[in-house]
């Protein structure tokens, strides 16, 4: 069986890598990853790689513009599969839609933030677009239930909910073996000490403010607590803002290495984020056996039902944020538990394992 995946951001991520390698190792696997003229894609020389230098930078300001040359580059090269597998629904779905049109080859979609988040729902032009490259896909794959939930309830139109709902699959990412090759789980003696854990970029999505707002309110008269944040911080006022509050140790931008030795003396994984695809942190740190706070109808939410290896909140709340908190406290031996045993789901060989059936069931539809 021949798969090719379009992907065009290859570049950018290493969980790529980690599915297409373990996938080559399969089956005949071709990733063609477009990329513009100016970029540096050296690094990059996997065997299983096409790079294709097709667009300007500017052209990305162009929708029909830019994807037009890349489907142009893809045609030309004349590329044979049982089938395509776009890794957006906009970006690379527009090329395996094209193809195809053309040649009827069946394809995937995988469902990302920048579809839902950007295409859908501020580029209102290209809705019409996406549902049809969705209506023509053999199966889509959502991330979270809680990304199919929201694209199906804001996006597709009523008569054909039931059609797309019916050929969706939920395939979480994986997260790197280095995790999962010694998991770790915490026993809690102290209840009145509380050690915060935050790791991603200090941005404003990241809604570390909302954090901060809930340590302050909330908890510093129920526990001694504090706040540990690992990740880089380009925003001068959310600098300022932690390096001066005596409860928060700032670590900067930190290696894996770093952030493992980190969470054995951490308690819980804070991250409320305002929008999320998934969220490879969180299930890094329950791999840990650490407790996860979450945002509900993002990425990480309904990976497991609530209580279970931690719980979602509303962003924006820090009431319900403290609340869950001493929930996760009243049960945390048993709960870190958990973390550590079914962060084994995010595991890259199953994962690959999964997307093999997918492609396998697909392929003896169509025979």
């Amino acid at each position: 069986m021949k798969v090719i995946h379009i992907c065009s951001y290859y570049y950018g991520s290493k969980l790529y890598q980690n599915l297409f390698s373990r996938l080559s190792k399969k089956n005949e696997t071709i990733v063609f990853a477009p990329h513009s003229y100016a970029a540096d894609v050296s690094p990059f020389n996997q065997d299983y790689l096409i790079k294709a230098a097709c667009f300007k930078a500017r052209d990305r300001l162009f929708f029909y513009k830019k994807y037009n040359k890349v489907y142009k580059a893809f045609a030309q090269m004349n590329l044979d599969a049982d089938i395509l597998h776009a890794h957006t629904v906009f970006s690379n779905g527009y090329i395996a839609y094209k193809h195809y049109l053309k040649t009827g080859t069946p394809y995937i979609v995988t469902v990302r933030n920048t579809d839902i988040n950007t295409f859908f729902k501020r580029i209102i032009y290209l809705r019409k677009l996406g549902i049809q490259i969705l209506n023509h896909a053999e199966k889509i794959v959502f991330l979270s239930e809680a990304y199919k939930t929201r694209l199906l309830d804001m996006y597709i139109p009523t008569n054909k909910k039931s059609a797309i709902e019916a050929k969706s699959v939920v395939i979480p990412n994986g997260i790197d073996a280095y995790w999962l090759a010694d998991t770790n789980t915490h026993i809690k003696r102290d209840l009145r000490k509380l050690n915060l854990v935050f790791v991603g970029e200090v941005n404003k999505n990241k809604n570390v403010k909302t954090i901060v707002k809930l340590i302050e309110m909330e908890l510093k008269s129920k526990f001694d607590v504090s706040l540990q944040i690992v990740g880089r911080c380009n925003n001068k006022a959310l600098l300022k803002l932690i390096v001066e509050k005596p409860y928060i140790i700032y670590h900067g931008k930190q290696d894996k290495e770093y952030i493992k030795t980190l969470y054995k003396d951490c308690d819980i994984f804070i991250m409320p984020s305002i929008s999320e695809t998934f969220g490879l942190v969180y299930a890094e740190a329950m791999s840990q056996g650490i407790p996860v706070i979450y945002s509900k109808g993002e990425g990480f939410d309904q990976q497991f039902p609530d209580g279970v290896v931690g719980y979602g909140v509303n962003c924006y709340s820090i009431e319900q944020m403290a609340e869950c908190i001493n929930k996760i406290m009243a049960d945390y031996n048993a709960m870190s538990q958990r973390c550590a045993t079914l962060s084994k789901r995010y595991d890259w060989d199953k994962i690959t394992d999964t997307y093999e059936d997918l492609f396998f069931s697909i392929k003896n539809k169509t025979v």
